[in-house]
């Protein structure tokens, strides 16, 4: 068998008169590592959203136990707003106050519920207090320090 130094095997399926046959020839190897090249290219697309959703993946994974936490701290948010809604819903019923109203008010009684929740006050704390201007004015937010 001769040397086939600088060369590599390449196997092709081809359809002929008796159905698909596989060809196997010799090719010079930087011949075939354009064919490599172009298999790059032709799926990059493909590789780009694999790599970005194993790295997705990997983010989640190390940081799952932050994840949940914030899903349990939303989600006794929530219980918190809807028994406080629940509540105002009931006082506005009662009263002689139209559709839009007692809408207004239970969504009213909603947002208060979320804000005293322990999710609430970590936003509140998080989020600062408004800046004042000599007139009394607010303009943005400043982070509390420590």
């Amino acid at each position: 068998m001769p040397n086939r130094a600088g060369l590599k095997k390449v196997t092709k399926t081809v359809r002929g008169r008796k159905g698909a046959v596989k060809r196997t020839y010799w090719v010079r190897a930087k011949d075939a590592a354009k064919g490599a090249g172009r298999f790059v290219k032709r799926n990059a697309g493909k590789i780009v959203a694999g790599a970005a959703l194993a790295g997705g993946a990997a983010l989640a994974l190390k940081h799952r136990g932050h994840i949940a936490a914030a899903a349990r701290l939303a989600h006794a948010a929530h219980v918190a707003g809807k028994e406080r809604a629940v509540k105002f819903n009931k006082a506005a019923q009662q009263s002689q106050w139209n559709r839009k109203e007692t809408l207004r008010h239970t969504l009213k009684g909603y947002r208060q519920g979320v804000e005293k929740s322990d999710l609430g006050k970590r936003y509140k704390e998080w989020r600062g207090s408004p800046i004042k201007d000599a007139q009394g004015n607010t303009h943005g937010r400043v982070k509390r320090i420590g």
